[in-house]
């Protein structure tokens, strides 16, 4: 509905009445609906959506009937930071379709996005997702997540998000998507999967749509300009979408957010429910040294008309510079602790897909170090595009051969330390706080080699279980 078709509108509503409520004002108006302000005899004030009768004919009314019964089923629920249904339905004096909600004081986070604060961005986001959240958990998906459906108060402390036009029950047909699985929604927030309609049918591959499309939105807080900003006609859109890895880059923005952002606008949708996690987005994250195990995803590249051979190159020279920021920052970090003896650094194990860094530590009387420890970091490549990575922790601690040791690799304990597009800070800290907690265990108690007869001990494994 464009602008003056909604003014129209307000002229010919302009204090009427509608069932039990007297149209005062024009809030807003977007694709399909106006947005009027309303009050009840009581003075209460709404936002009244009204539905434009000519988009509602071209897409049948039974779709739009079955739209209002599906946001109705939303009447009963109660979030702080989702918009509040009170009544929906058809009014037959004049022919239109209609949503009674609340009326929100506050401006379009999309208006606010060029001047909001940088501090507000980490608590706007929490409580954009534990509005998705609490949707998942009572069974839908919002599908449409996007600057322009969130209102934010002009303290800019609290969100709300609007628009349940396109919202998903789990246990529903293809009802909000018609017969055939076309693109529904906002393409310019869409994931590539869901533009292709490709999407699992299932809480996971809805997440997946969610994950993304709040990658979207902090992507926007953080750069201060639209996804895929002045990617138009609709073809270049659309392949930046599929292909093109938006740029996200900020001073002044913590690198947890520009990671978590990041690994959010993941295109390959396991990878991305991988890497991402509800607790991802808590303004209090629990601590990283409990995190849950993760399943490994094997890597994957789609590459139409490359033939195998120059599909490694591609794949080792992307692992290669991973390998290279990885050796970079743990040499820098290790030169800089005065409680660590050097250090030598090799690569023991070089795949198509992965690496195994080594770094070994002998003895030093000077720091009460008496022994040989072998800390591992292995490399891995995930994703469709090889954008992510995944680097895991192993140690050994006794004095083995280089030639044994290989060997041996494939019986310790190796753990996650890290998972997601690098970012360096974010990897420093993952890494010194592994190194530190099996430095501590390996000068902690000389009874530790006594008790282990095969001459060798897996340290990782130790932590593990002492954790545990």
């Amino acid at each position: 509905m464009d602008q003056a078709l909604a003014a129209e509108w307000l002229h010919r509503f302009q204090g009427k009445a509608f069932r039990d409520l007297t149209i005062q004002s024009l809030v807003g108006n977007g694709k399909s609906a106006a947005v009027f302000r309303a009050v009840d005899p009581a003075g209460i004030s709404y936002a009244l959506k009204i539905f434009d009768k000519d988009i509602v004919e071209a897409h049948g009314r039974s779709v739009q009937e079955e739209r209002i019964q599906r946001e109705m089923k939303l009447k009963n629920l109660r979030h702080p930071n989702l918009i509040q249904v009170f009544d929906a339905g058809y009014e037959d004096d004049l022919q239109v379709f209609y949503i009674k909600m609340e009326l929100i004081d506050g401006t379009e986070l999309e208006k606010r996005i060029p001047t909001l604060a940088r501090a507000k961005i980490k608590p706007l986001i929490s409580q954009l997702a534990e509005a998705a959240l609490f949707l998942e958990k009572n069974g839908f998906t919002h599908r449409d997540i996007k600057p322009s459906n969130i209102m934010i108060t002009s303290d800019e402390k609290t969100l709300v998000l609007l628009d349940f036009g396109v919202i998903r029950p789990h246990d529903a047909g293809n009802v909000t998507d018609t017969q055939e699985p076309h693109f529904i929604g906002t393409l310019r927030y869409g994931s590539p999967e869901f533009l292709r309609r490709t999407e699992q049918q299932t809480i996971e591959g809805w997440r997946a749509i969610t994950f993304y499309q709040l990658g979207g939105v902090l992507h926007d807080m953080i750069m201060r300009q639209p996804l895929f900003n002045n990617r138009s006609p609709y073809p270049r859109l659309v392949e930046a979408i599929l292909y093109e890895e938006p740029s996200v880059i900020a001073d002044d923005v913590s690198s947890d957010l520009i990671a978590l952002t990041k690994n959010c606008l993941e295109k390959d949708p396991l990878v991305r429910l991988d890497i991402v996690k509800w607790d991802d987005f808590l303004l209090a994250p629990p601590n990283h040294d409990t995190e849950r195990a993760l399943k490994k995803i094997s890597a994957r590249l789609t590459s139409e008309g490359d033939n195998r051979v120059n599909a490694e190159i591609l794949m080792r020279n992307r692992l290669n510079g991973a390998v290279e920021k990885i050796d970079s920052i743990t040499r820098s970090q290790i030169s800089k602790e005065e409680f660590l003896p050097p250090a030598i650094f090799e690569t023991i194990k070089n795949s198509v897909t992965s690496n195994v860094l080594m770094l070994s530590f002998s003895g030093s009387p000077s720091i009460g170090f008496d022994g040989d420890l072998r800390i591992f970091l292995r490399v891995e490549l995930l994703g469709i595009e090889l954008n992510v990575i995944h680097v895991s922790v192993g140690s050994l601690l006794g004095v083995i051969d280089n030639q044994k040791v290989k060997i041996l690799l494939g019986e310790l304990t190796l753990t996650t330390i890290y998972k997601g597009h690098f970012e360096a800070s974010l990897f420093k800290t993952a890494f010194m706080r592994s190194l530190i907690n099996i430095w501590s265990l390996a000068i902690s108690d000389e009874r530790i080699m006594t008790a282990e007869s095969k001459g060798w001990v897996d340290l990782v494994d130790l932590l593990n279980r002492s954790v545990s």
